[in-house]
């Protein structure tokens, strides 16, 4: 099994390889920010106190792809969520489209470069600046999850509870899996957190559920 980043594995699950984003809901708006984030902060590079980001270690080669993020955060830092929200989103509610200098748009670039050079995502129709998923990629993330979550015949560590939790809250789970199957997802979530020798899943759901209580007050910033 290839082992890629949380961000990059987001990244299969959602990605449409669309020019626009519809600013009211959450897939667009801060799904794959909030997986670079969260990426940043448990693999100890970014560091989110009293609701500011602060750069606390150099870039990891593993974060390599996010590089767009940590370079903002290192040079603005300490940056509150919202004014990370603010450059990497639509700045005109009229348009809908993501501006090209975005950080959402460079993650996007960034990210699906990665992938690409994996074999796991393709540009789309030749364009450098778009990239979508290959099938067997995107199925093979959904399989992982399952096999995790629901059949339990994987072992559970923080980047898959991160994920999970990330696409449950967007609505991903549900698109992809019975209500059954998501109610079995998320009582795995809550019990693993609660045996000490799944630090790493703990830590990756504080984070998470701190990060998102951050988030729920974006949707109505002054664009």
């Amino acid at each position: 099994m290839m082992v890629i980043s949380l961000t990059q594995r987001f990244f299969l699950c959602t990605e449409t390889g669309s020019e626009s984003v519809d600013i009211r809901d959450e897939k667009g708006m801060f799904g794959l920010v909030a997986a670079a984030l969260l990426e940043l902060e448990l693999s100890g590079c970014v560091c989110i106190e009293e609701k500011k980001v602060r750069a606390c270690a150099p870039l990891s080669e593993g974060c390599a792809p996010l590089a767009p993020l940590y370079n903002y955060i290192q040079r603005k830092g300490p940056v509150s969520v919202g004014k990370i929200a603010r450059a990497s989103f639509v700045k005109d509610i009229l348009l809908l489209q993501l501006p090209n200098d975005s950080l959402s748009w460079q993650l996007r670039q960034s990210v699906g470069t990665a992938l690409e050079l994996r074999g796991l995502a393709q540009s789309r129709d030749g364009k450098k600046a778009l990239y979508l998923p290959t099938l067997e990629a995107m199925q093979a993330e959904f399989a992982e999850l399952r096999a995790t979550l629901i059949d339990r015949t994987l072992p559970l560590d923080g980047d898959t509870a991160a994920l999970a939790l990330l696409l449950d809250k967007m609505g991903v789970l549900a698109e992809r899996f019975s209500a059954a199957d998501c109610q079995k997802m998320r009582a795995l979530l809550t019990q693993a957190a609660q045996r000490e020798e799944n630090a790493a899943v703990l830590l990756a759901m504080q984070h998470f559920e701190r990060l998102w209580k951050l988030n729920t007050a974006l949707a109505f910033l002054p664009w």
